[in-house]
């Protein structure tokens, strides 16, 4: 058992950058939550996306958008 009783923390930081990417893509579905298929974004869509991956990566402590890959597909 993981610090404060937390086992699956991991599955936490999964669910909190999904969460998160949601709320501040004005409602975008991830990726990893499409059922496999890649959704077709507009270009407002992109603009979006790229913002909220750079907040949700700064957000979990990287400074990387590319990790926010492993989290929302």
């Amino acid at each position: 058992m993981g610090i404060a009783g937390i086992r699956q923390a991991h599955g936490l930081r999964y669910y909190y950058a999904q969460q998160r990417y949601i709320v501040l893509s004005n409602g975008l579905m991830p990726p990893m939550l499409c059922d496999g298929e890649k959704p077709i974004l507009t270009q407002t869509e992109q603009e979006l996306d790229l913002k909220a991956r750079l907040i949700v990566s700064q957000e979990l402590g990287h400074d990387r958008i590319s990790v926010t890959c492993n989290y929302l597909g």
